[in-house]
């Protein structure tokens, strides 16, 4: 059946003229990848319209992705997306963003938050769970490019290691040292602000 193809088989039924196989990795990614995107950008509406552009490019490059290479498909559309947010980013560099002073976390929130320990049920106690998540993501936005974005694609987007090498064009080993100094900046960030 259908729902038991992986993404690659769906996407190569794609390439072979099958149009609703399109349709279904595009309604499991569509908040995935626009999340994504907005992460990095700090505009939802240019985030929808990267996703749009993202899912356009993937139509029109069809025909360049090969399985065989070794990427898996979800690795090669995250690459696509980047390419867009970081040409969207060189565009309207002149002007600050703030890609998380908006970002609500909770159960519509695509992919796994940053784990914060909660060893309780109270209300008080989830409330200040939910405070220290939002610090977070606000705080992700005064990490650097280069921390941010392996920040969003392995703690937030959930990638593994590989596919982010992949993405970001970096060997493994510079994926995860890059990812503990980014993790280590955000913590004295939080510390500086008194959120932990």
């Amino acid at each position: 059946p259908a729902d038991k193809l992986t993404d690659e088989e769906l996407f190569k039924l794609f390439q072979n003229g099958d149009n609703k196989s399109f349709d279904k990795l595009m309604i499991k990614y569509q908040d995935r990848i626009t999340t994504f995107i907005y992460m990095y950008v700090g505009d939802q509406d240019l985030a929808e319209d990267l996703a749009q552009d993202t899912f356009a490019r993937v139509i029109i490059k069809k025909s360049t992705y090969n399985e065989k290479v070794g990427a898996k498909f979800s690795t090669w559309m995250y690459t696509i997306a980047k390419n867009a947010a970081f040409s969207a980013l060189r565009k309207k560099s002149g002007r600050k963003t703030n890609a998380f002073s908006e970002i609500k976390v909770g159960e519509d929130q695509v992919g796994k938050p940053i784990e914060i320990a909660d060893s309780s049920d109270s209300p008080e106690d989830k409330m200040m769970a939910e405070f220290k998540k939002n610090e977070i993501y606000q705080n992700l936005s005064l990490l650097s490019e280069e921390f941010k974005i392996i920040m969003i694609l392995r703690d937030i987007q959930e990638l593994s290691y590989d596919n982010i090498s992949i993405i970001l064009e970096v060997p493994i080993g510079t994926v995860k040292s890059r990812l503990n100094r980014a993790r280590l900046k955000l913590l004295d960030i939080l510390k500086e602000k008194g959120t932990i």
